[in-house]
């Protein structure tokens, strides 16, 4: 009667079997939970190409072992001189071939960036954003390559004091800009200075044209004394002078 048992229930279970497979760029962990018999846990060999069975009491988690891209992004990064700036940075991981198995049993969730590496990562980069002025954050790369190697550098060491399965391969930091809010007040205040530069400008040409006015009735003032020349006489002159001009 038991063999008759255990034959019933392993035909279920044979029934509720599935084939699982990879990619070519993917590992799988298999992580078994027994029903009735045998070792449950995370199996430590890896699928690491084609297909495979699985009973239906076993996970199988699927993991891309070619090097992954997480991007985060900071809004209000307080640079040095408290002006926010907005960027975002970059991080490549790869899990080491081979080792998917232990990223599962050591660390207990697939989503092994978020909860073993991410605030960490947003740490390192807003730490060193704000250790640099606003004029240099927004014009000059070569801070940028010192920002990114002192990240990958941070990024490095927590991995190895967590012996975690995994390689940082590069960190990319993009140019920060101030946000909307200093944006906004830059632009108003090159609209202010231009609209005051206009405007001194327009005053130098109009105590321009009064110095040359003045200084040509000077002359003019000048050359009727000269002349002997009363006023009157003066004007019929200017006029005739005038009347020449324009026939010349």
């Amino acid at each position: 009667m038991k063999i008759v048992n255990l034959t019933l229930v392993l035909a279920l279970i044979m029934t509720g079997c599935e084939v699982v497979s990879v990619d070519a760029d993917q590992e799988g962990v298999f992580i078994k939970k027994p029903w009735l018999f045998g070792e449950g846990g995370v199996d430590t060999t890896p699928l690491t190409d084609g297909s495979s069975w699985k009973v239906p009491s076993t996970d199988f988690i699927p993991f891309y072992v070619s090097p992954i891209l997480f991007t985060e992004n900071f809004d209000d990064i307080m640079s040095d001189g408290n002006t926010p700036v907005d960027l975002s940075a970059s991080i490549l991981l790869q899990i080491n071939k081979g080792e998917t198995p232990k990223l599962i049993k050591n660390f207990g969730h697939e989503n092994w960036y978020a909860y073993n590496i991410q605030k960490e990562f947003r740490r390192y980069v807003f730490d060193e954003i704000s250790k640099h002025k606003l004029i240099d954050l927004t014009s000059n790369r070569k801070i940028y390559v010192r920002i990114e190697q002192i990240v990958l550098d941070n990024v490095r060491l927590l991995i190895k004091s967590k012996d975690m399965p995994i390689n940082a391969v590069s960190v990319v930091v993009d140019r920060a800009k101030p946000n909307q809010g200093v944006m906004d007040e830059i632009d108003r205040t090159a609209i202010e200075e231009q609209a005051q530069k206009t405007e001194e400008q327009k005053k130098l040409k109009e105590e321009f044209r009064k110095q040359s006015e003045t200084k040509r009735a000077e002359a003019d003032k000048a050359y009727q004394n000269e002349m002997n020349l009363t006023a009157d006489q003066y004007i019929r002159l200017r006029g005739l002078e005038i009347e020449k001009e324009k026939i010349d």
